[in-house]
């Protein structure tokens, strides 16, 4: 495939093969920068939200214990809503605080108020009074209300609301990276093994008699 970067150039143009391996290094840069954040990225997302549905998966295990809810409601997030919950628990004694309403690697988020409302079953929208009442738009103040926490035994600031597994809307945008990662990763090696075959084999003498176009 001679003569398209990032590859050896043609024996026409065989007398600057040093530009076109300069070009190479740089395109191949680019291909190993891409692969390491995009790829990575991607695999760190991926890794993240797995580790929360296996942890909602251990949860059924975990202790329940009552706590008090302080606070929960939706936030704005650009085009979505995110959803929150605040609350506090004791276990022998140790106070502790959560804000986990489900299982995600980020924030629970949700495009319309109607999925809000049904992930936030059977809490509600719901805020303490006090002198905070009022960041929470649309949510009217109320005395705090008792709720059942589940925590880890092991760990107990570990906790949630519900023992349920809330799927990061951005995994679905991720599923190309596997073939835009493959498909990188093939040019680059490509690329490589090309250039290592071309300077051993000194190719470019081969061609060092062509005359360069005019």
């Amino acid at each position: 495939m001679y003569g398209f970067l990032p590859f050896p150039p043609p024996a026409k143009h065989a007398r600057i093969w040093k530009l076109y391996l300069a070009g190479s290094f740089a395109i191949d840069l680019g291909l190993l920068l891409g692969l390491i954040l995009y790829g990575g990225f991607s695999l760190v997302t991926v890794l993240d939200d797995l580790g929360q549905y296996r942890m909602a998966g251990r949860s059924e295990n975990w202790a329940e214990v009552v706590g008090k809810l302080s606070s929960s409601g939706t936030l704005p997030e650009g085009k979505r809503l995110g959803v929150v919950a605040n609350y506090s628990y004791t276990v022998d004694g140790q106070a502790y605080s959560g804000t986990r309403l489900v299982f995600s690697a980020r924030r629970p988020a949700v495009e319309t108020q109607a999925e809000a409302d049904k992930l936030l079953e059977p809490f509600g929208r719901f805020v303490e009074e006090n002198e905070y009442s009022g960041i929470f738009d649309g949510i009217v103040p109320r005395r705090d209300r008792s709720v059942a926490v589940f925590y880890d035994p092991a760990g107990p600031e570990n906790s949630t609301l519900k023992r349920e597994y809330f799927a990061n809307p951005e995994l679905g945008t991720l599923w190309p990276a596997v073939p835009i990662s493959l498909f990188l990763a093939t040019i680059l090696i490509w690329s490589i093994r090309v250039w290592v075959r071309y300077i051993a084999n000194k190719e470019y003498e081969l061609a060092a008699k062509s005359r360069l176009p005019v």
